[in-house]
């Protein structure tokens, strides 16, 4: 079978990036399928590497909005050239209509579509195409059920959760010591954030309630992750005159060390499908505050605390009362819980595999 996953969004060190780097890697264990991967960039060339077959498998396709028929027609291309199966769109809202309208028109019969939000930057859009958007696809998954809810509205979905190698998200004190000296830390509380600077992930207001703690130099602010809003917010920092406080790493390969630097993480997200970073924090044993607007089906271990976003005071009242509570990481009870809730990035493929294996089968019949 001929799989092509596609995203609308650049190849990076991001959250649906990996999601669907995972699957794929997962799927070309298995030896018996034929996978492709698209997307219309790639942010971080370093990815490449770690992609098996990337020189026969990644296909770029840029979309121009100076030019939309374009991106249509090099999509129909691709699926004819490829001889593709099935065709798996990663989405975050039902204007992935029109590449499911694409892959119709080319004749493909499996046409899944996985969502990973539960908002929209274009809710005229999104209420204009669902109606096409509910006849197209064939079968549907989310990365969580408010997701999955939010994009399905009704219609039955599976959930595959956004899941991690447990194996490889181990908290240790020794790597944290490393950590902690080579970013020249010492016994400062950390709170930590990883994430892409954009707007959705609001790091203006962690500045904010950052600049607002009362013994704040007993604190440090450390962001993993870079974007287009990262720079902007590197100048609010010198604005509030706190860069001797807060530490940029940008992106990385492997967050384990910096999440076992932390002593709190802080996602005030305007808005989120199911963040793939709280899965990683729970997993390091890291007590967690997140904004309310996050489904509270991310609390998996019990350590997220969810707060409005309309009171800096809030969370600086939280992370004070947290500071002096922080507990012992180095039991393996936080990843039993997440494998037990199906976080486990090695059994989320097994579901993967078993849908597919279904199609299979009826078309062997």
């Amino acid at each position: 079978m001929n799989i092509l996953f596609v995203s609308t969004n650049p190849l990076d060190r991001d959250g649906i990036s990996n999601v669907i780097l995972s699957m794929y890697k997962g799927l070309y264990k298995y030896k018996k399928y034929n996978l492709f991967l698209l997307f219309p960039s790639i942010k971080d060339s370093s990815l490449l590497k770690e992609i098996p077959n990337h020189e026969d498998s990644l296909i770029f396709l840029k979309i121009k909005k100076t030019n939309i028929v374009r991106y249509p027609i090099g999509l129909m291309k691709v699926l004819r050239l490829k001889k593709i199966d099935l065709v798996y769109f990663h989405a975050s809202s039902c204007l992935i209509a029109v590449e499911l309208l694409v892959a119709a028109l080319a004749r493909i019969k499996y046409r899944f579509v996985h969502s990973h939000s539960t908002s929209t930057k274009f809710p005229f859009l999104n209420i204009l195409l669902r109606p096409l958007f509910n006849t197209l696809y064939t079968n549907a998954f989310a990365c969580g059920e408010e997701a999955g809810k939010w994009m399905f509205q009704g219609h039955p979905y599976i959930v595959i959760n956004n899941g991690i190698d447990l194996k490889k998200y181990v908290y240790t004190e020794e790597l944290r010591k490393n950590t902690r000296d080579i970013l020249n830390i010492g016994d400062e509380i950390v709170l930590g954030n990883v994430a892409n600077f954009v707007r959705a992930k609001n790091h203006k207001f962690i500045l904010d309630v950052f600049a607002n703690l009362p013994c704040r130099s007993s604190y440090k602010l450390l962001f993993v992750g870079s974007g287009p809003l990262m720079k902007e917010s590197q100048v609010y920092v010198k604005e509030l005159g706190i860069e001797n406080q807060v530490i940029f790493i940008g992106k990385v390969k492997d967050v384990v060390p910096y999440l076992c630097a932390m002593d709190l993480f802080v996602l005030p997200s305007l808005y989120e499908g199911f963040p793939l970073s709280l899965v990683e924090s729970q997993a390091t044993g890291l007590m967690t505050i997140v904004s309310s607007n996050v489904t509270s089906s991310v609390n998996i271990t019990g350590s997220v605390h969810f707060l409005p976003i309309t009171q800096e005071t809030v969370w600086v009242k939280e992370i004070e009362r947290l500071s002096i509570s922080i507990k012992d990481r180095s039991s393996d009870n936080y990843k039993k819980l997440l494998k037990t809730a199906g976080y486990d990035l090695n059994d989320n493929i097994h579901i993967l595999v078993n849908e597919i294996s279904k199609l299979e089968i009826i078309n062997n019949n």
